[in-house]
């Protein structure tokens, strides 16, 4: 009985990390246990967009082209500060030769302003049980 749970992970939150960590895990054999204090999974989760090399880690769990073809390609990253406006901007189209995303993906674009979370609940085969 020890040996069936020395693999077993329990991970605190569903939101867009602990889902996709339970999924990374699950692909490796590892049993996963995701628990979530609210009683449904937030729509609108604070990060809303996706760098290069979270792309090539999400795709190669199998759920990049869902979220790349529902988001937004921007080849642009800057960075802005209130009172000076735009400090400084990379193209991120520099980065062709050495990655397949040489864009960020925005998931927070009209009309539809809820960014999807890129792992789901069908991705990791949720049982759901009653929220106390």
């Amino acid at each position: 009985m020890a040996d069936a749970h020395r693999n077993a992970v329990l991970i605190a939150g569903a939101g867009p990390v602990g889902l996709t960590a339970g999924l990374a895990l699950l692909r490796r054999g590892v049993a996963v246990t995701v628990l979530e204090n609210e009683p449904a999974l937030d729509t609108a989760p604070r990060g809303s967009t996706f760098h290069p090399p979270t792309l090539g880690m999400l795709q190669d769990l199998g759920v990049g082209d869902r979220l790349i073809a529902d988001g937004l390609r921007v080849d642009r990253f800057q960075y802005r500060e209130r009172s000076a406006g735009g400090v400084a901007e990379f193209d991120l189209g520099l980065l062709r030769g050495d990655t397949p995303y040489p864009f960020r993906l925005s998931t927070c674009c009209a009309p539809r302003c809820s960014p999807p979370s890129a792992v789901t609940r069908d991705d990791l085969s949720v049982k759901e049980t009653a929220h106390a």
